[in-house]
């Protein structure tokens, strides 16, 4: 009885009946329930694809294990090698100084990079962006990547 209202409905004698109109705001409600729902079923390992059981990711999401500094991440697809990359600026922040308004910490350091095989859970430490600009102790910050034309360009 979709699509009649509800006189026809009562006039015909079938009773009242549904309307495609309320059957998709149904449809929707459920929807917009099960994906608030997802994240925490996937968290505790129900909601899985094949046989893999999916876990939270760990907390820190990720630390640089160089001078524990990863700040203004940004994210890309690397298609050649099938995961995504991070690249960061990678902040000296066990720097020790006696000057809390020293700033030294923030100069001279390169782009960090981290890679990500499993659509960003974990990520693991790649090395630094070989980034042919400026001396040694050039300081580079807040890397920001794109795709274009074949290419990737930092900007």
């Amino acid at each position: 009885m979709c699509g009649l209202d509800r006189q026809q409905a009562e006039k015909s004698g079938e009773g009242p009946s549904l309307t495609a109109a309320a059957i998709a705001a149904a449809v929707n409600m459920l929807f917009a329930t099960f994906l608030c729902l997802l994240p925490g079923l996937a968290q505790h390992g129900i909601a899985s694809s094949g046989n893999e059981v999916r876990r939270g990711a760990p907390k820190p999401l990720y630390r640089d294990p160089v001078h524990d500094g990863a700040a203004d991440p940004s994210l890309i697809w690397d298609r050649g090698g099938n995961r995504w990359l991070m690249f960061y600026t990678n902040r000296r922040a066990d720097l020790a100084t006696t000057d809390p308004k020293d700033v030294v910490w923030v100069h001279g350091t390169m782009i960090g990079i981290a890679e990500s095989k499993d659509g960003g859970t974990t990520w693991h430490y790649a090395g630094t962006a070989k980034l042919p600009y400026g001396e040694q102790d050039y300081t580079f910050w807040a890397p920001s990547l794109v795709w274009d034309k074949g290419l990737y360009h930092m900007l």
